[in-house]
């Protein structure tokens, strides 16, 4: 399963408090975006989660909670992480983008 990127422009409608939002990757149930909060470059990453259209189609339920799972446990990871080298985590938040779009998301300053 796949899914269509949210553009810059829709991005940007979900986090009003971000500016200059660009595209920089996609990946599986992800896309990541460079953009500038309170004069820090950020990295502002989306994560798709599966609908689940019908609640006792095990195969839609069982796909939702890997992919949530997933995100738990990167985030709890990163959140462990002492180096300079990597991304600090900032905050998250969930946000809805588009129209399809129910995105878990974590803003981080570079380094």
């Amino acid at each position: 399963m796949s899914f269509k990127v949210p553009s810059a422009l829709d991005v940007s409608k979900s986090f009003p408090e971000l500016q200059g939002i660009t595209f920089i990757q996609q990946g599986g149930f992800k896309a990541v975006y460079s953009a500038t909060a309170s004069a820090q470059k950020q990295a502002l990453k989306l994560v798709f989660f599966p609908s689940v259209a019908n609640p006792e189609n095990e195969e839609e339920v069982l796909l939702q909670k890997e992919v949530k799972s997933r995100v738990r446990r990167e985030i709890e990871l990163l959140s462990k992480l002492r180096c300079p080298e990597i991304v600090k985590l900032g905050v998250i938040r969930t946000r809805e983008v588009g129209h399809v779009y129910a995105p878990a998301t974590a803003s981080a300053a570079f380094r």
